[in-house]
């Protein structure tokens, strides 16, 4: 996994052997709820429970010390059931806001919720993307632990300024002489697209050259999709200016195309990695001032910030990038070197590693 290499290339060589053999971590990915019969989830419950007794059986036989899960219904249940039946401290790792369930039917709020509090009470170290989302967890009243803040980490060597967009842009038809202003990633409400299609509209007054593009997927159950999304760009007259399309794995050309980066989410717990990625390629972001966003994006400097839900504000600052090329390129620049210095994967793994060593260290195994 990228977080254990990282992790491990963090220590001195001669360590190296005692992170693999003494310190393996385990990572229980989350999985997203289904809605199924009472039967069905017996019959899945009796065959989680035979997973965690194999698990915790595997967990003692290797040696296993520490036990990293993000804090979700699937990996915060399973995580709190291996530890306390191993006694092996646990790590709880938070990507979204202790308490914030979008979009959760209200009965499986209340699941999420027990099941959370109880693993955060439980759990021996936590860790936030984010000192926003610490701030939220310290604020939930359900933990006296210590919160660390290690933000995400991204591949420098995958996003940089060097890559060719040329492909992308002749596929959706948009010209060399055209500045292009690109939202990326889920199609849902605390994404905001609407958002980014009303500043398009009012921006592409000032710029009828301006083209916008919103690549993403669908989440059932999280509107606004595409869908709704088509429907507000036809209310606005955008026609073929701005393209919606399906996701796609070819982020870094993507990134490569675009003049801007818009990311107008909400209370993002971690400044969105679509952020961290576009800076990485030397590209300006203009995302909304909240949440996690704020600590990555530097207000004038890699880009601007603007009040949440504020197409205005955000139309205003997505033509002042798209007529000056050179405020761009001087913000691009800026962003790769933020991205060099605090949001290369390295450092991240570092920052783990560090944690790991601490958290091994204060629970020895117990012969």
């Amino acid at each position: 996994m990228a977080l254990e290499r990282c992790a491990t290339g963090s220590l001195r060589s001669a360590d190296r052997r005692m992170l693999i053999t003494r310190w393996n971590i385990a990572l229980i990915d989350r999985t997203q709820p289904n809605h199924r019969s009472p039967l069905s989830c017996v019959s899945s419950a009796a065959r989680v429970g035979a997973s965690v007794v194999a698990l915790a059986q595997y967990v003692r036989k290797h040696g296993i010390n520490i036990i990293h899960v993000d804090c979700t219904p699937s990996g915060g249940a399973i995580g709190l059931a291996i530890s306390s039946l191993t006694r092996i401290p646990l790590l709880v790792h938070f990507h979204e806001l202790v308490g914030r369930y979008p979009g959760t039917p209200k009965r499986h709020s209340l699941v999420r919720r027990l099941i959370e509090h109880a693993t955060v009470r439980h759990a021996d170290r936590l860790v936030a993307v984010s000192k926003f989302a610490a701030d939220q967890i310290r604020a939930a009243g359900i933990t006296r632990t210590p919160v660390d803040v290690v933000p995400n980490g991204i591949d420098l060597s995958r996003f940089h300024p060097d890559i060719n967009g040329t492909r992308m842009r002749r596929e959706y038809g948009i010209g060399f002489d055209e500045p292009l202003a690109l939202q990326l990633g889920r199609v849902y409400e605390q994404k905001r697209p609407q958002d980014f299609v009303r500043a398009f509209a009012l921006a592409r007054r000032q710029l009828p050259k301006l083209r916008g593009l919103l690549i993403g997927w669908d989440d059932p159950g999280y509107p606004p999709g595409k869908a709704d999304i088509r429907r507000l760009c036809e209310a606005q007259g955008l026609g073929d200016s701005l393209v919606i399309a399906e996701a796609r794995p070819e982020a870094p050309e993507l990134m490569a195309a675009a003049d801007i980066l818009v990311s107008p989410g909400l209370e993002e717990a971690g400044g969105p990695l679509v952020v961290a990625e576009a800076m990485a390629a030397g590209k300006p972001v203009i995302g909304a001032r909240s949440g996690g966003t704020m600590e990555t994006v530097v207000d004038g400097e890699t880009g601007f910030l603007v009040p949440p839900k504020s197409p205005a504000a955000l139309a205003d600052k997505l033509a002042l990038l798209a007529s000056n090329q050179e405020l761009r390129h001087q913000m691009g620049v800026a962003g790769r070197r933020r991205a060099e210095r605090e949001l290369d994967g390295r450092l991240m793994g570092a920052r783990f590693a560090r944690i790991y060593e601490e958290l091994a260290d204060a629970h020895p195994p117990s012969m």
